[in-house]
């Protein structure tokens, strides 16, 4: 916790009031300091390595934008495995979320990082046709920068897609989920409740 305290310190935290709109610094400065500061702790680790892989994921925010969230996996000084936050980028809605466009911010998002394709050797994704797709997908365009890339569709998310057909098969299932969303939903917006232990 200490170096998080010091990053949020470093990043000026601390001149936040409140999040009121009077602060000298608004939020999104903070958000974009707080996100250049990792990344750059990131891409020291990375400057040795010479083989990683991408997760990429797309999701929309409550603003209602459009992100792509990239995380990088690769083998740290221990020969341990790691997986890094690396980049969130905003898809605006004039480019539209197709391969082209996603295939070229991950590209962008390599070059600002100084992160060679050809180092590239695996590519994660949700298994969505925009990303999947065996000739215009976001992985075979990869591909075309650089044969050797591997793809995979995500552990996680076909875990979840899993989930989401044995709930539909099994009425235990979608009793269990049922209970547990009222339990959530029973705690979810009183303090009092969330307090009692």
């Amino acid at each position: 916790t200490r170096g998080l305290i010091e990053l949020l310190e470093a990043s000026g935290v601390d001149e936040l009031k409140y999040f009121e709109h009077r602060s000298r610094r608004s939020v999104r400065e903070i958000l974009i300091t707080i996100e250049e500061t990792i990344r750059e702790l990131i891409l020291d680790r990375l400057q040795n390595v010479n083989a990683f892989g991408l997760l990429a994921d797309e999701s929309t925010d409550v603003a209602v934008m459009e992100q792509m969230i990239i995380f990088v996996k690769y083998f740290g000084e221990l020969c341990e495995a790691k997986t890094d936050f690396l980049a969130m980028t905003t898809i605006f809605k004039s480019d539209g979320a197709n391969a082209e466009v996603l295939t070229n911010k991950i590209v962008h998002v390599l070059e600002e990082c100084s992160l060679l394709i050809l180092n590239l050797k695996s590519f994660v994704s949700d298994g969505a046709a925009v990303m999947t797709g065996k000739q215009n997908g976001v992985a075979a365009r990869l591909r075309r920068l650089n044969k050797l890339i591997l793809s995979f569709h995500c552990i996680c998310h076909k875990l979840a897609l899993a989930c989401v057909d044995t709930e539909k098969e099994i009425g235990y299932i979608k009793e269990v989920a049922t209970t547990l969303t009222q339990a959530w939903k029973f705690f979810e917006n009183s303090p009092k409740r969330t307090n009692i232990q």
